[in-house]
Order: structure tokens, then sequence, then C-alpha cells
């Protein structure tokens, strides 16, 4: 999975943006720090650069669940928000999707209430489990508690 590093622009301290995310809380001054947009294309994307996008990120939420089911933190979430990211998964009768970017407000056991993102592909079929209010499973990652994944489907 892509890292993206940079400087907290606080306090100057390193930061490493996973490619899933779009924010984090520096960990030197608690500074919260968007990505950087990335920079436009000439033109628009065309379909295969669409695909590749698409596939590359797709491929990176894979990775990052199998590690989460494993070294994540088990905790409760409520979806706040739920955006489609404009890019369709999967193919046939009643097995197309698309990605969304979902916000969500972590409860962690012993701690206080956070939002953070995250990206999950969401088949036509399931789309009303996802809406802002439900709660959720996620696993979180301990070592950045902004970085997480849904727990199974339900």
């Amino acid at each position: 999975m892509a890292v993206e590093a940079q400087l907290c622009p606080q306090c100057g301290g390193s930061i490493h943006f996973s490619a899933l995310q779009t924010e984090l809380v520096c960990p030197y001054c608690g500074t919260t720090v968007v990505k950087p947009a990335a920079p436009p294309l000439d033109g628009p994307p065309t379909s295969f650069e669409a695909d590749a996008r698409r596939n590359e990120l797709i491929a990176e939420m894979i990775v990052l669940q199998r590690r989460l089911n494993v070294e994540g933190v088990a905790a409760p979430a409520k979806i706040v928000s739920l955006q489609p990211m404009h890019m369709t998964v999967g193919s046939g009768a009643g097995a197309s999707g698309q990605l969304f970017s979902v916000v969500v407000e972590v409860q962690p056991a012993g701690g206080p209430a956070y939002t953070a993102q995250a990206k999950i592909a969401v088949l036509q079929a399931s789309l009303d489990k996802y809406q802002p209010g439900t709660l959720v499973n996620v696993k979180v990652d301990p070592r950045d508690p902004q970085v997480l994944v849904f727990e199974g489907r339900r």
C-alpha cells in the first residue's frame, strides 16, 4: 500500500498518509492535516486510467482489510455520511455495486468518540444497510485510529 509523506504545516513534524486517508491528526502537535489533492490530469481521465485507479483502490482496500482483520481493534461506530465515489465494482445481475467514501463516528472502549473516514464497496442490494445513523462494527488500526475498515458485512 502506498504511503505519502509530508510535513505538518503547524510544527514541521513528519506525517504519513496511507493511500486511503484524506486527513489525519499530527502525532506531534495534534493539528488536523488534510491531504493535498492530487494534481489534475491533462483532461478527463481515460477509461483505462479510471479502471486502473479503481483497481488500485480496490487492491489497497483488500490489503488493508486483511491486515486490520488480524491487527485491528474492534469498535462500534455510527455512519455519519455516505458519499458515492462514482466508481462501480462487480458486474452481473444483483452483483454490481459501487465504491463509497464513508464518514463514521467511532466509539472506542475507554476513549472519547471521534470521526474517521473509510472507503467501502457496497452492492446496490445492500445500500440500505449503510445509511447515516446505522450502527456498524469497525476494526481500527492500533497505530493510527484514523485508519479503519468495516468488520464484515451484516
